[in-house]
């Protein structure tokens, strides 16, 4: 159907299986990560679900059991609750699943929901306002029972925030207002590493190339840490993931030929350093975070590749070694 499938890599036989072709009469557009919970996998996708004139592209909740094969769609989304686009994936916090989309909503800025697989119920929890930010990207983050997230768009420079959301009182919060300085539109999730969240900007900082900053929840202060330029990478998407002491990331453009890199970031002596220069073998423009599994990242690109649709790739960073799977 050209709608999106969800697959299976199997890392020890490098085998790659499509297990659902999506589209159809199932939801469409797969957007996230997927959240493994009591031995089923849960997703959501942008399109599709119930199709009305205002509401056919609001996405969906779905569950995937990997034993049996079954697809079943849970919850078909639509405006006033919050679609699913942009969504990056789910939270889980007291078995319940937490969530943001970047549309929809009573102002149509995006809505932060929760996500209940106990009575498959969902319930919209706050509405975004582009004053106190907006346009929410990225899977959310726990500290100390709160979730904490960013926004691409809105508040009082249009630039994007760091919000906090409180699951017991159902209150949001503005802690830090981004601005070209700081970095701006950030698009990835924030990393907890000692005791502190850590967390890209695609743009803004020194080079408008975007930024690296770290955030202290316990006392709301936050540092910009890295300024990215184009000769090492630049505009960075999908956060940090940590590695033997050390952040990952990816960007999308910069490196040697502008189609993104894979760099290392050392909290400890703030050391930025490109790893991997991308290109059209190895394959361009990530929009995900790297996944670690056995001391190994694995992750995609959206494009190049033998097949110009992208490639799965494998990156060791103990022998800075990058294959194309």
């Amino acid at each position: 159907h050209d709608k999106g499938s969800l697959f299976s890599y199997n890392l020890l036989t490098s085998t790659y299986s499509t297990l659902l072709s999506l589209g159809g009469t199932e939801l469409q557009n797969p957007s996230g990560a997927l959240m493994y919970y009591n031995n089923k996998l849960y997703g959501t996708c942008e399109n599709g679900g119930i199709v009305s004139n205002t509401d056919q592209w609001a996405g969906g909740i779905y569950e995937f059991d990997p034993a049996t094969g079954l697809y079943t769609v849970k919850v078909n989304m639509h405006d006033t609750i919050g679609n699913t686009y942009d969504n990056g994936g789910f939270t889980l916090l007291n078995n319940k699943f937490y969530g943001v989309s970047s549309y929809g909503g009573n102002n149509s800025e995006g809505s932060l929901y929760v996500y209940d697989p106990a009575n498959n119920s969902v319930s919209k929890l706050h509405d975004f306002a582009f004053a106190t930010g907006s346009k929410p990207f990225g899977a959310l983050s726990v500290y100390n029972g709160k979730l904490y997230g960013t926004c691409k768009d809105g508040s009082s420079n249009g630039l994007g925030n760091v919000f906090e959301y409180n699951p017991v009182t159902n209150v949001y919060s503005q802690k830090v207002v981004l601005d070209n300085t700081k970095g701006s539109q950030p698009y990835g999730k924030l990393t907890w590493y000692n005791n502190k969240f850590y967390g890209v900007c695609f743009s803004g900082g020194t080079h408008f190339g975007g930024t690296i900053f770290e955030y202290n929840p316990a006392i709301n202060s936050y540092v910009k840490k890295i300024d990215l330029d184009s000769a090492t990478g630049d505009h960075p998407f999908g956060g940090l993931t940590e590695w033997n002491s050390k952040l990952y990331g990816m960007t999308m453009f910069g490196g040697s030929v502008d189609s993104g890199s894979i760099f290392e970031y050392n909290p400890l002596t703030n050391i930025y350093s490109k790893k991997v220069d991308l290109n059209a073998s190895k394959g361009v423009q990530p929009l995900s975070m790297l996944t670690l599994m056995n001391n190994k990242f694995y992750s995609m690109t959206q494009g190049r590749g033998s097949s110009n649709c992208g490639t799965l790739f494998q990156y060791d960073p103990a022998l800075n070694s990058y294959t194309v799977k």
